[in-house]
């Protein structure tokens, strides 16, 4: 798979709210990369 400056700049965005979500309570990054991937896939 070939990645374009696109693809780079929403895996940082999601790098960055995976991190964000560690400081919220009861919010894991792994949620965050499950809600990530049903949006990113649902298009």
């Amino acid at each position: 798979m070939e990645r374009n400056l696109k693809s780079y700049i929403l895996i940082t965005l999601r790098g960055i709210a995976m991190g964000a979500a560690d400081v919220i309570p009861g919010v894991s990054g792994g949620v965050i990369t499950v809600v990530t991937e049903v949006v990113l896939f649902s298009k």
